[in-house]
């Protein structure tokens, strides 16, 4: 198995100091690094705002990964080309250390299949899938695609805003053996947690799972954002869709 390379994971951190990412906390070293360091790092991204680059003479040709243009691409596209794209915690959600593994139990085709568990919702824009919000856990959004309108990022996770429509539709939905559908005209809008595991390069996030003790911490590690988009599609074709759009849930509550 391929051994991930702790300059690349070092690369990251340095590239999210250069852009004035907030530190959390430090993993104790890059080498052998496992999921509770990479979350670690990861989770600077919740800082992710446009206004952090008007201070830093920093651009994209400073970063030294992929992770790190990507969070500049992001963070710069305020200034230069349409909607701004800002990240970060809300009273109701964190993208806490489990959201990726809840998010891969939600969405195994045993567990949709299961009429004792509460199954996935599947965003929708022009009849593709382009979000997963998690029935599992936080009510949070996994991002299929760039959807900077309505605030979803490709590998990243969103909360639906405000939380007191979608969130609470995803609360109140009744336990199935399918998954949901509803398109982003009536999801509405949502603001970006922080991003995801599968927003870093398969091979390296997928080289620490030698090192790590936690068998589910594994799965998260060696599993890919094309996977479940892939997923998503299968979900989709059994899925029923919410027809009646959030107010008849919401007046039912």
């Amino acid at each position: 198995m391929y051994r991930a390379d702790a300059s690349y994971f070092e690369g990251v951190d340095q590239d999210f100091d250069a852009l004035g990412l907030v530190e959390f906390s430090k993993p104790d070293s890059f080498v052998n690094l496992t999921w509770a360091g990479l979350y670690s790092v990861l989770l600077r991204t919740r800082s992710l705002t446009p206004e952090l680059l008007q201070s830093r003479d920093v651009d994209g040709s400073d970063m030294r990964t992929d992770v790190g243009e990507r969070a500049f691409a992001l963070m710069s596209r305020g200034a230069s080309n349409g909607v701004a794209v800002r990240f970060g915690p809300s009273e109701h959600m964190v993208g806490c250390f489990k959201t990726e593994r809840k998010l891969l139990q939600n969405i195994a085709p045993s567990s949709v299949a299961a009429d004792y568990y509460k199954s996935p919702i599947i965003i929708t824009g022009n009849d593709e899938p382009i979000g997963i919000i998690k029935g599992k856990g936080e009510k949070s959004c996994y991002g299929l695609v760039d959807d900077f309108a309505h605030g979803l990022i490709r590998a990243c996770f969103s909360q639906p805003t405000p939380y007191e429509d979608l969130g609470m539709v995803a609360e109140m939905l009744p336990r199935s053996s399918h998954a949901w559908l509803l398109p982003i005209e009536q999801a509405g809008q949502f603001a970006p947690l922080r991003f995801g595991a599968y927003a870093v390069d398969d091979r390296q996030r997928g080289g620490l799972a030698g090192g790590e003790t936690l068998n589910w911490a594994k799965l998260v590690l060696l599993s890919s954002h094309d996977g479940i988009a892939r997923q998503a599609e299968k979900m989709k074709k059994t899925a029923v869709p919410l027809e009646y759009g959030l107010t008849p849930l919401l007046e039912a509550a």
